[in-house]
């Protein structure tokens, strides 16, 4: 079986903020010991939403945010 302990699960999204929360609930309940890394390519008023809602996960999951110009994807 491989070593799965340092795996990190990169998610794009773009003008999903309800789908980030969903899946950060989702991530949390399961007590995911994985790395989460967003790519956010969304518009700047729903990046803040997305980081905002990073942030009320920081204690239960090892998650980040990069923002992704929109142009470049």
């Amino acid at each position: 079986m491989p070593d799965v302990s340092e795996l990190t699960i990169v998610i794009p999204t773009r003008n999903r903020p309800i789908l980030i929360k969903n899946q950060l609930r989702y991530y949390a309940r399961l007590k995911l010991t994985y790395d989460l890394v967003y790519i956010d390519a969304s518009d700047e008023n729903i990046h803040q939403e997305n980081i905002h809602s990073l942030g009320n996960f920081q204690d239960t999951l090892r998650c980040t945010i990069l923002r992704a110009n929109p142009n470049d994807l």
